[in-house]
């Protein structure tokens, strides 16, 4: 058999199982450079203020943030980070997911549902300050606890007894954007190597109102640099414990995504 030319490729008259082959070969050998790369794990002292999207992608990319849905329950997450997440699920396989910011309880059940898929055992506990949106297919799921509770009172929400208790590895999506400081100290002082932040938001070109990209009548605002900042600020003062995972981080691109810098690896 002929080997496989580019214009066979455009032509779409590929017919050789080997060509695939070695291209999924490939394909599997770069992932695990990737994954094994030792620049994986960054500081965020090395980590640059930019990124691969601009705000004229973020506005297009919102539309469909903000129309997506799960089971039919509004969602609010943008494409990117859906993959990301689920990614990241399937390596760490996590025993427990925490969310602060519950909204109708959609990425809770979805975060549920993707571990499910995977034969992973984990629980997701999420927290809202109001419960009145949070869709009863959520309330009901097995796999998924949601609370009242305030993150500006985060130790309240989830007490040391309680998260003494629950299995490791931890991933926490902070979601809310509510007292974000406190919320990560307060969890730092519980988690242990090979848990995982997810710091949501962080881009300054982050749509500030909800709906932003999607309803006409609403004039994009970006959401600023200090949610960035506040990161920054931990990061800093926790150096040794956490790096930023640049394999998620960066997965479409340097900081293509709206967690600019927002997935941490703790390593200590």
């Amino acid at each position: 058999m002929a080997a496989t030319t580019t214009e066979d490729i455009k032509k779409g008259l590929i017919t050789d199982t080997t060509y695939y082959s070695k291209c999924k070969n490939d394909i599997y050998v770069e992932i695990d450079k990737l994954l094994c790369d030792k620049n994986r794990y960054q500081s965020i002292k090395d980590r640059k203020e930019e990124s691969v999207f601009d705000m004229e992608t973020f506005k297009k990319v919102s539309k469909g943030k903000y129309c997506t849905r799960w089971r039919g329950l509004s969602m609010m997450k943008d494409c990117c980070d859906m993959v990301i997440y689920q990614q990241l699920i399937w390596e760490l396989q996590p025993k427990t997911i925490i969310e602060t910011g519950a909204y109708t309880g959609a990425c809770a059940l979805w975060m549920a549902d993707t571990a499910k898929s995977y034969g992973i055992e984990t629980h997701v506990h999420s927290i809202d300050i109001e419960l009145s949106m949070v869709e009863d297919l959520a309330l009901n799921d097995e796999n998924v606890t949601i609370r009242q509770g305030d993150a500006n009172k985060i130790a309240k929400a989830f007490p040391p007894e309680m998260l003494k208790e629950l299995p490791h590895p931890w991933i926490i999506s902070e979601d809310c954007h509510v007292d974000v400081v406190g919320v990560m100290e307060h969890f730092h002082q519980y988690m242990q190597p090979g848990d995982y932040f997810i710091i949501e938001d962080t881009s300054p070109d982050t749509p500030l109102v909800s709906g932003q990209g999607l309803l006409e009548d609403v004039q994009y605002q970006a959401w600023g640099q200090r949610k960035h900042q506040l990161l920054k600020g931990f990061l800093n003062r926790h150096e040794e414990f956490y790096k930023v995972d640049a394999f998620y981080t960066d997965f479409f691109g340097y900081n293509g995504t709206f967690n600019w810098d927002g997935y941490l690896k703790r390593v200590k």
